[in-house]
């Protein structure tokens, strides 16, 4: 792909979630796109994080009224002259940027992951809440006042009449 060819790519849509080990920025463009045309840092002092299109254009009202999660709490789509740069800003810091595409496809996406402790606490909490869970859906069969009692016993009976 020729210099010149490159700066006619413009984005059609982005899409942005959140996972428990970061965010993801799928972006579709209207050609391929270069993965070294692509960069992504993350800025201490401000929580933001930057990714640059170079020799790529889009519709920045567009771009910057794209749905995002809770955990994005900023998001900026800025034009200059040969790039398109996209800042975002996390409730979680961001240690690692990855960017993916298929050679024959439009579509990139970055992948801004959060530091490995922040994932494992993430982690440790689903399991306690998730342990919760079990607890009291364990307390509500064993109360005697519930349909899930009734049905325990039955199911305990039919099973003891097959043995």
């Amino acid at each position: 792909m020729s210099s010149h060819f490159s700066q006619n790519i413009s984005i059609k849509d982005i899409e942005l979630n959140a996972r428990e080990n970061g965010l993801t920025l799928k972006l579709y463009a209207t050609d391929g796109i270069k993965l070294s045309e692509i960069s992504g840092w993350f800025n201490e002092a401000t929580s933001w994080s930057y990714l640059t299109f170079y020799n790529m254009k889009g519709d920045i009202n567009k771009i910057n009224q794209v749905s995002r999660p809770k955990d994005i709490s900023g998001f900026e789509a800025i034009q200059l002259n040969q790039s398109l740069q996209i800042g975002l800003r996390s409730i979680y810091q961001i240690s690692q940027f990855e960017f993916y595409h298929d050679k024959n496809d439009s579509t990139v996406i970055a992948s801004l992951r959060y530091p490995i402790s922040t994932t494992m606490s993430y982690i440790e909490k689903q399991e306690i809440t998730s342990k919760e869970k079990n607890k009291t859906f364990l307390s509500s069969v064993i109360n005697e006042n519930t349909p899930y009692y009734l049905i325990s016993i039955i199911l305990a009976g039919l099973l003891i009449l097959q043995i």
